[in-house]
């Protein structure tokens, strides 16, 4: 007695693998592209930080050779230069003089937040802190 009254077509039909390939590749895709966006996304923040970073160090150059430059000065002197990769960059800074000995030292502190979006994983806010010191003279 056969337990299964399957004939040769019938098996022929259950055996049948042409579309594996396409249905693995559905399971893979979202997964795979989502990968691929984070990386464009770190990348991208990864840019725009080290963006900030390289006006900050302007603005530290720029106060080194001119003392007159307050806050607020500074400030629109890295806005001046962040604006040209996003419009809605913001750095917060603060720039302290202190007086080590002698020696006038200017410290502008800058952070910077960058949204990180991605489909499939939870978004989150990469903090870039950037400190640089020069002297006063």
């Amino acid at each position: 007695m056969k337990l299964f009254a399957f004939d040769r077509a019938q098996w022929r039909v259950l055996r049948r693998d042409e579309g594996a390939t396409a249905i693995e590749f559905a399971l893979i895709a979202p997964v795979l592209m989502s990968m691929v966006l984070m990386a464009l996304q770190i990348g991208l923040a990864l840019h725009k930080g080290n963006t900030v970073q390289w006006a900050i160090n302007k603005a530290a150059r720029a106060a080194l050779l001119d003392t007159s430059l307050d806050e607020a000065a500074i400030q629109d002197y890295i806005d001046a230069r962040i604006k040209t990769i996003d419009s809605n960059a913001a750095v917060e800074i603060n720039y302290n003089v202190t007086t080590v000995g002698t020696a006038a030292l200017g410290t502008i502190s800058g952070t910077y937040y960058h949204e990180v979006e991605v489909p499939f994983f939870p978004s989150f806010t990469a903090r870039f802190d950037i400190d640089v010191s020069v002297p006063r003279v």
